[in-house]
């Protein structure tokens, strides 16, 4: 990613930016934190599925419902 290219994430390098991206887990509430972009990302991409994958779920199948559900799951 350009994030990486760039700019170097971490907590233990004094030239280095000191972000670190947390969340909890669903499950059994831990806090969990991490220093890196790209993993950021791909649990953002994954919630992303998740939504659209549960949005085709839930949706009327009358009319076009058959079709955008379809999109949606794609």
């Amino acid at each position: 990613m350009l994030l990486n290219k760039y700019f170097s994430f971490s907590n233990n390098s004094p030239s280095s930016i000191n972000v670190a991206f947390a969340w909890s887990d669903s499950f059994s509430k831990d806090r969990v934190s991490a220093y890196s972009p790209v993993l950021e990302a791909l649990s953002s991409k994954y919630n992303y599925g998740v939504c659209l994958g549960r949005m085709a779920c839930f949706m009327p199948l009358d009319g076009d419902g058959i079709k955008y559900a379809c999109r949606y799951m794609q």
